[in-house]
């Protein structure tokens, strides 16, 4: 935990949006589907996900709701969601869901879902209701079905879901997570700079200049973009291959921005290849031409900060 006063100067790209969260906080959230935003208050809660970060053994929110239309809320018509978790040596997590007040404004029957940001993959959960206990097994795609988990590579986050289950049931739900003593530190940094390289990547492809572009086995920056996938797949299948994928990260990281750092030509020159240098066209609309050469200058010294940026937080 850093005592402030602080300053902290992170580079963002325009496609994202820094979030600061404290440690150990647990968010509520709901998923959300675009064209259904319309009357969003108004409408009863389905699905309610619950994001717990890391940096803590255990936490704790609360989340206030009322039926979204009416003023009854100042007659007591609410009804709130407490959830916990506490957190047992380095592999276990228990998390415990309780809905009180007026159940009335809430739908008779709703599912949960719990996010563990930066961990390491599930290797088994259960969820107990009253005397019953519910088996949560693994499911590559999940996207939210019934007793389910999975593991999502490019935001490195396990995830799991119950079924739908009666408002007011308290929920006791244990999980079992992949053991790394360090966990922690080297998942750190890992999301931000897995999405930097596919920008980076994403970036090069538009004019074709991404190293082992055209080669069977990739290089470096392509393998970079391709990690959180890769993620995604040992976490349900071999949990030593995720380890080694995320040791070798860092390592890979730097291959891949000294990869771009032999591309960039000096300024007026041509990229290292073919005929680049005599194929001028014009941007649409614009009626000004410009030269392949400039233009990728520009592309290469943006996937060049877009990796740097990075530097810091691995």
């Amino acid at each position: 935990m850093q005592q402030g006063p602080l300053t902290y100067t992170r580079t963002a790209d325009l496609s994202e949006i820094p979030v600061y969260i404290q440690a150990g906080a647990v968010i509520p959230s709901q998923p959300i589907k675009i064209g259904q935003l319309s009357g969003i208050a108004s409408k009863p809660v389905s699905t309610l996900v619950f994001s717990i970060y890391p940096g803590q053994t255990s936490g704790s929110t609360s989340v206030y709701e009322d039926d979204g239309v009416s003023l009854n809320y100042l007659d007591g018509t609410f009804a709130t969601t407490a959830v916990s978790y506490q957190r047992t040596g380095q592999n276990s997590v228990t998390i415990t869901i309780n809905t009180t007040g007026d159940l009335s404004v809430l739908p008779a029957n709703r599912q949960f879902a719990v996010r563990l940001v930066n961990s390491m993959p599930i290797l088994s959960a259960t969820c107990t209701i009253g005397s019953t206990v519910y088996p949560i097994t693994y499911q590559r795609f999940s996207d939210y079905a019934p007793w389910s988990y999975t593991y999502d590579g490019p935001a490195v986050t396990a995830m799991l879901s119950t079924a739908l289950v009666p408002i007011g049931s308290t929920i006791s739900i244990s999980v079992q997570i992949a053991p790394w003593s360090n966990a922690d530190a080297v998942l750190s940094g890992l999301k931000g700079a897995m999405n930097h390289a596919v920008l980076a990547k994403r970036n090069l492809d538009q004019t074709w200049e991404t190293p082992g572009a055209n080669s069977v086995n990739g290089e470096f920056l392509m393998e970079l973009a391709s990690t959180g996938e890769v993620l995604s797949y040992f976490a349900g299948t071999d949990i030593n291959a995720f380890t080694t994928t995320v040791s070798n990260f860092r390592s890979s990281f730097a291959a891949a921005l000294s990869e771009i750092q032999k591309l960039q030509p000096s300024a007026g020159t041509a990229l290292l290849s073919g005929d680049d240098s005599i194929r001028p066209f014009s941007i649409s609309g614009s009626g000004v031409a410009v030269s392949r050469p400039q233009l990728t200058v520009q592309r290469l010294a943006y996937s060049l900060e877009l990796l740097q940026s990075m530097q810091g937080l691995l």
